[in-house]
Parts: structure tokens; C-alpha cells; sequence
């Protein structure tokens, strides 16, 4: 196989690391993406009432997932201005996290303009 399309060393690291002397589970592990603060302000959305009872982990995935998933469409030259695209990540935090639908569009300002 050619390097050029060699397996990315992240796909091949295991589900633990070690960590000084000790092994570490990969999901105390904190990433540069966030989902570490994420988690956390889903949890206190969860003990303050503001979220249905979820997964909070798994609702940081999905929502990290349908952010990132928007970007797929950075280059196309097709328009993207119809609602599913438009409100896709809204969409699917409200769905994750318990919430009506349009209940994340009110709680943002709006733009002045």
C-alpha cells in the first residue's frame, strides 16, 4: 500500500493510553475539540432541569458530530440555504438534549441587520 494511503496513526492508538505510570481510560482523557466542557455543560443543564435525563457523553457526541458534519459542505458550489442544512445542528442538540423544537432558536439573541 502506498504511504499515501496509509492507516492515520489516531486510528490505530488503543482505547487506553498510558499515562505517566498509570493507564488512563480514553474518556478521561481531555481533547482539543472540547467535548470535555461540553460534557460538563450538558450535565448542568441535566441537575438544573434545563435537559431531559440523557446520556450526556453521547449527547456531546452527537452534537460535536452534527457541527462537524456541516463543515462536509464548506466547499460546494450547490446552495445550502434550505432549513435542513441551515438549522441541522440546532436541530439535533434540541432532538439530543430533550428540547422542543425552536427552543435553542429563542434562547439566542438576535442579529442585529
Amino acid at each position: 500500500m502506498s504511504p499515501r494511503y496509509a492507516t492515520p496513526a489516531w486510528r490505530t492508538r488503543p482505547a487506553t493510553t498510558v499515562c505517566a505510570t498509570r493507564a488512563v481510560s480514553s474518556e478521561s482523557v481531555p481533547d482539543a475539540n472540547g467535548s470535555v466542557q461540553l460534557v460538563a455543560l450538558i450535565s448542568e443543564g441535566i441537575a438544573t432541569g434545563e435537559f431531559a435525563e440523557v446520556d450526556a457523553r453521547a449527547a456531546g457526541i452527537r452534537i460535536f458530530i452534527a457541527v462537524d458534519g456541516g463543515g462536509s459542505y464548506v466547499n460546494t458550489t450547490a446552495p445550502t440555504d434550505h432549513p435542513a442544512h441551515v438549522h441541522f445542528a440546532r436541530d439535533v442538540a434540541e432532538w439530543t438534549l430533550g428540547l422542543a423544537p425552536g427552543t435553542l432558536t429563542k434562547a439566542l439573541p438576535r442579529r442585529a441587520g
